[in-house]
C-alpha cells in the first residue's frame, strides 16, 4: 500500500510540473489545460486514497502489534504462575516424603535405644 501510495504521488508532482510548464505556454488551447487540470485533481484524489488507505493498514498493524504484545505478556504470566503451581505442587510431596522419613527413622531410634537398654 505504501509503495503504490508513493508511486500515485510521485504521478501527481510529475503531472504538476507538466501542467505549469503548459500553463507557462500560453499558447496551448484552454482545453487542453481544463483536461490536464481535471487529471490532476483526478490524481490528487487518488493519492489522497492511497494515503488514507496506507493510514488504515498502518493502524490495522499498530492495533494488531499491541495486541500480539499482550497477548505474549499474558501468555508468558500464565505459563509462569503454572510453573510456581507445578514447583509449590513438588515441594509439597518433598516435605511430605521427608516428614514420612523423619517418622519412620524416629521410630528406629527408639527401638535401638530399647535394644540398647536390655
Amino acid at each position: 500500500a505504501y509503495q503504490t501510495y508513493q508511486q500515485a504521488d510521485s504521478e501527481l508532482q510529475r503531472k504538476l510540473a507538466l501542467f505549469e510548464k503548459v500553463k507557462a505556454q500560453q499558447k496551448n488551447k484552454p482545453d487542453k489545460l481544463a483536461a490536464s487540470q481535471q487529471e490532476i485533481n483526478e490524481m490528487k484524489q487518488r493519492v489522497e486514497e492511497l494515503e488514507q488507505e496506507f493510514d488504515d493498514i498502518s493502524k490495522l498493524i499498530k492495533s494488531e502489534l499491541d495486541r500480539f504484545d499482550k497477548e505474549k505478556v499474558e501468555d508468558f504470566r500464565d505459563s509462569v504462575q503454572q510453573f510456581l503451581c507445578s514447583m509449590i505442587e513438588h515441594q509439597k510431596q518433598i516435605v511430605a516424603l521427608w516428614e514420612t522419613y523423619f517418622e519412620q527413622t524416629e521410630g528406629l531410634e527408639d527401638e535401638e535405644e530399647e535394644a540398647e537398654t536390655e
